[in-house]
């Protein structure tokens, strides 16, 4: 996989559909099955080596495109910086390893990154719904219109922490909406009851009698 999939993606133009996509996830997933069931744990000094020399090729990459882009050849341009910049590039899987294996290495214990940690899956899922997905980086906050600011990074990552704490804020009212319900029964069987119940008394007939 590393070959067809890693390898190939260093070519540019090629086009396996590897991207945000159940190819990519399939890919992803296996690499890491494949690394938790028969490869030794890498120790923390090896992932950290990992992440750096993934981290410095990454910035000479794009330094030395952004200082050698021109017009002329935009196309080519855009082509030769997408083979590094790509999901599931190898640089980015290597640096994405390196720093997940550093961080689980670590004892670390704090209720508020806990509580943050357990609110993060429904951020996720609120900003990779296609539509407000695309609202978000496509009409309110497109970052390509922050490349030539003065302080592009810093722009964009206040827009990324902007866009993350309103996330937590939705997924905080969420849960406590969800607290509001008695969960025991289960949800949709309180709703149910509590639908019995009002018609019961709507029709003054016996709770019983409407089963």
């Amino acid at each position: 996989m590393i070959m067809v999939w890693g390898a190939s993606s260093l070519i540019p133009y090629e086009a396996l559909n590897i991207g945000l996509n159940i190819i990519g996830f399939i890919y992803v997933y296996t690499l890491i099955t494949y690394y938790r069931w028969y490869m030794q744990p890498l120790s923390t000094k090896t992932a950290l080596i990992i992440a750096t020399a993934c981290t410095l090729l990454l910035l000479a990459w794009n330094v030395s495109f952004e200082l050698l882009y021109t017009d002329k050849h935009a196309g080519e341009y855009q082509a030769l910086m997408y083979i590094m910049d790509r999901e599931w590039s190898l640089p980015i899987l290597g640096l994405s390893l390196g720093m997940f294996i550093i961080f689980s290495h670590m004892q670390f214990r704090s209720r508020i990154i806990n509580t943050i940690a357990s609110w993060t899956l429904g951020v996720y899922l609120i900003t990779d719904h296609s539509y407000i997905r695309d609202l978000l980086w496509t009409q309110w906050f497109a970052f390509d219109k922050y490349y030539q600011s003065h302080f592009p990074v810093i722009i964009m990552l206040a827009i990324s922490m902007l866009v993350f704490t309103a996330g937590l804020v939705l997924e905080a009212v969420r849960k406590m909406m969800f607290q509001l319900i008695p969960m025991g029964d289960g949800v949709f069987n309180w709703l149910w009851n509590r639908c019995r119940l009002f018609v019961a008394h709507s029709t003054g007939q016996n709770d019983s009698s409407l089963d």
